[in-house]
């Protein structure tokens, strides 16, 4: 649940634009921090936000090439 508060967030400020080239912006973290406490009741990081992005990437990246296979697609 706390990982999906956070996507959400991340998801709509990236479609702001509110996303840099090497990272997120400083608001970013905040907004996030924010959501997922009153979300969630949880206790959240900069850290923490900055290292489950890191997991987010990784899946990316797998997902990508998996779909990238050939006979593998939604055709």
């Amino acid at each position: 649940m706390r990982w999906t508060a956070l996507l959400s967030v991340l998801v709509e400020l990236h479609n702001n634009g509110d996303d840099a080239q090497n990272g997120w912006k400083p608001h970013v973290y905040n907004a996030a921090i924010k959501n997922v406490r009153e979300s969630c009741n949880v206790e959240i990081t900069k850290k923490n936000i900055a290292s489950r992005c890191k997991i987010f990437d990784k899946h990316y990246e797998i997902i990508s090439k998996i779909l990238s296979q050939s006979g593998f697609g939604w055709d």
